[in-house]
């Protein structure tokens, strides 16, 4: 309550990526905000699934990073994380992990998901700068959100049984180098899904001017008070 003051320029738009970027069961959302002096964006978003849709996902991403209108401009940056100070992008990502899945299990069985994300498709894309390039991710110690059957703690038991998987993430951008990721975790107890929904608090540093700046320095944009800033 206390920040709202200091809220301005509220924008919201979204991306399909979906059957010819129409249907909307794929794409993303994008909320952005000034919060003091400070720039934000959220963005969710919902990608490709399979295992060998990898690069659809990676497309997903940049079709929703070159497409959210928000801040927009014909000379200024094309990425909408790179007209923002921070960027918080989460979601089903649906990236997966190559294992066999009999091999998953004794590993996840004997609490060891190391050799699991070694083999994540997300991170290895990331390295490879095909995707979330400058993005980043607190440590997954967590494990894998994907796929359970509804209702329960176990891993799919369908005939298909489908590797388990980090498809729920939440990753960001930060411009200023001031995010501090103080958790991120998955909630198991939450069976209403075949997924386990994850989430993270995060605290940011912006810079405010209290009301004596403000008359102080109607001229002067750059006198500013910093202030921390959780964000769950």
């Amino acid at each position: 309550k206390e920040l709202a003051q200091h809220l301005s320029r509220v924008e919201k738009s979204y991306v399909p990526t979906g059957f010819v970027n129409l249907v909307g069961n794929k794409g993303g959302v994008g909320l952005s905000f000034t919060l003091g002096k400070s720039s934000i964006l959220f963005i969710t978003s919902h990608f490709h699934a399979f295992v060998d849709k990898v690069e659809l996902r990676n497309a997903d991403f940049h079709k929703i990073e070159q497409r959210l209108p928000m801040r927009k401009s014909s000379n200024g940056p094309k990425a909408c994380s790179d007209r923002f100070d921070f960027t918080f992008w989460a979601g089903d990502l649906n990236y997966r992990c190559l294992c066999n899945r009999a091999i998953a299990d004794t590993l996840l069985r004997d609490d060891n998901i190391k050799p699991l994300l070694f083999n994540e498709q997300l991170k290895q894309q990331q390295l490879e700068k095909k995707v979330f390039d400058g993005y980043r991710e607190a440590p997954l110690n967590f494990r894998p959100t994907y796929k359970f059957d509804v209702g329960t703690n176990s891993y799919d038991s369908s005939n298909k049984q489908r590797v388990p998987s980090w498809t729920d993430r939440i990753l960001w951008k930060d411009r200023k180098g001031v995010v501090e990721c103080m958790q991120y975790v998955s909630i198991p107890s939450i069976r209403t899904s075949d997924h386990k929904p994850v989430s993270a608090i995060f605290k940011i540093e912006i810079e405010i001017k209290t009301e004596e700046e403000k008359r102080a320095s109607e001229d002067d944009d750059n006198k500013v008070n910093s202030s921390m800033c959780v964000l769950q």
